[in-house]
């Protein structure tokens, strides 16, 4: 497969795929893009021309919601000092590097795998509980 800017060939599919930028100058007869998609139609007559589409993943886990706010109410709702006081070390660590919110998410995902045992709406108006208020069943 040959892969340029803007167009890729596959001899075993016989394609040439194009980007959706590519195909949106090649409308265009003045362009460069034009006269490189009319030579790849001239010299490959027997490849169909198809644009690109993105894969989409539908089995991908999401985390729509966890924003730092939420984070940081359920470690102070749900978990003790200690851990708020390491999730404000974190948050204070990563401040400094590029991609801030992917990091510190990470930091929570790893250290509170189970979140999601959670409702998002129960977080901000939830208090901690007491510990008198928790009954062990048994």
């Amino acid at each position: 497969m040959k892969k340029t800017t803007g167009y890729s060939i596959n001899f075993a599919e016989n394609t040439i795929t194009l980007t959706k930028a590519f195909a949106q100058r090649a409308k265009n007869p003045a362009t460069s893009e034009f006269r490189e998609l009319a030579k790849l139609h001239k010299n490959f007559p027997e490849l169909t021309i198809t644009m690109r589409t993105a894969v989409i993943t539908a089995d991908k886990e999401t985390h729509g919601g966890l924003t730092i706010e939420w984070m940081t109410d359920y470690i102070k709702n749900y978990k003790d000092e200690v851990a708020v006081a390491e999730f404000e070390e974190a948050k204070k660590f990563y401040k400094k590097m590029p991609g801030y919110y992917g990091k510190v998410k990470a930091w929570f995902l790893k250290n509170y795998p189970n979140y999601q045992d959670v409702d998002f709406a129960d977080v901000a108006t939830s208090q901690k509980p007491e510990t008198d208020d928790l009954r062990i069943a048994g």
